[in-house]
């Protein structure tokens, strides 16, 4: 599969690229992940996953108006979440989205296991 381009993903790829490329170990990634991309929770190491935890919907097209809230784009959100630390870890990882806002959840929790 090719990699995924600015086009298709916009900038967070390039940055989360950039992150992997200058940061040595995951919690200097992790850090400024969590200072440089864009997102609706905290990034934080626990046990062997990677967690997020969101108290109001992280998808960009809802937050702007253009389309309403629906459990489809957590999907969508999902695999961006996957892209990003795909690229930042630099293997392949599963994300599981154990809570949504768009599923009639009070929150939404990403994990990634690496």
């Amino acid at each position: 599969m090719p990699a995924p381009t600015r086009s298709i993903w916009g900038p967070a790829i390039e940055i989360a690229d950039r992150i992997a490329s200058e940061e040595p170990d995951e919690a200097g990634r992790l850090e400024r992940t969590n200072r440089e991309i864009q997102w609706c929770g905290k990034w934080t190491r626990v046990g062997g996953a990677i967690q997020s935890t969101c108290t109001e919907c992280g998808c960009l097209l809802v937050n702007q108006g253009v389309v309403k809230m629906n459990a489809t784009l957590c999907l969508c959100s999902r695999g961006w979440v996957k892209t990003i630390f795909e690229t930042l870890l630099g293997k392949p990882v599963r994300v599981e989205l154990e809570k949504a806002i768009g599923r009639g959840d009070d929150i939404c929790r990403y994990v990634v296991q690496t």
